[in-house]
């Protein structure tokens, strides 16, 4: 036994008022050193476990974001010979696919005889709006009609391809983006395209994850400029979900 353990310490030996805390800790279940290391290791291994949980997370985010990207560009496919005919219909108790072919004989000047309609119907059925879907086998007839949109610039007649819920959406956020950014530039070049706008010559996408454009190269200045000018007009707020019930089948396109 040592000195060190022998010294007293008032009337207790320093060895004999260490084993007096012990016992004292032990009693009060007060953590020892032992304990604290040992919950250290533990909360340690809790972190490490969390940062591979949160990784794995963000793993299944990003296949859920493709997967559902993936949906969208084939639910688009399956509608790539559908047209939607606005207003078209001067009666609601008509045969809309004889409506569909009249116009596009009458009013787009479409010379073919034999326009290949497999269907059509009426979506929204109102005298003052109607909606009528249609679809065509030959998407060499949808080209076609679509070449002549152009005819109804300044009438209440509107002719559009029928695209999924995501891609009205994401269409309906470019045209706010490029009504705004004619504001301050009137002559410039902007088109919407399908899951992208271009600007001049330029392409960006819409970021879901920074709510902003992103050009086709990470850190693109002029994607910058653009959502600056974008935020100071209130022109770019962040995705949220939204309920599709009462959305009219023609919202985000043009």
């Amino acid at each position: 036994m040592s000195g060190e353990d022998e010294m007293q310490v008032g009337k207790l030996s320093v060895k004999e008022l260490m084993q007096r805390m012990s016992e004292m800790i032990d009693s009060k279940d007060l953590a020892t050193k032992a304990d604290l290391k040992e919950l250290s290791k533990e909360v340690s291994g809790l972190k490490t476990g969390q940062e591979v949980l949160k990784g794995k997370v963000d793993e299944l985010a990003l296949k859920n974001a493709a997967m559902e990207a993936k949906i969208t560009r084939l639910e688009d496919l399956t509608k790539k010979s559908n047209l939607l005919f606005k207003n078209i219909a001067n009666q609601t108790d008509v045969d809309p696919r004889q409506v569909v072919y009249a116009f596009c004989r009458e009013v787009l000047q479409v010379e073919d005889n034999n326009l290949s309609i497999v269907y059509a119907r009426f979506l929204k059925k109102e005298s003052e709006y109607n909606l009528i879907l249609a679809e065509f086998a030959d998407s060499r007839d949808v080209a076609g009609i679509l070449k002549r949109t152009s005819r109804l610039k300044g009438t209440g007649y509107s002719i559009q391809r029928d695209y999924s819920e995501e891609t009205r959406k994401m269409r309906g956020k470019f045209f706010s983006m490029k009504d705004i950014i004619r504001r301050s530039h009137p002559d410039l070049k902007i088109d919407v395209r399908p899951g992208s706008l271009w600007i001049g010559k330029s392409q960006f996408f819409w970021d879901p994850e920074s709510s902003e454009l992103v050009g086709r190269k990470p850190g693109s200045t002029e994607a910058a400029k653009w959502n600056e000018l974008l935020k100071k007009a209130g022109g770019i707020r962040a995705d949220k979900k939204t309920s599709t019930r009462n959305r009219s089948p023609m919202d985000g396109v043009d």
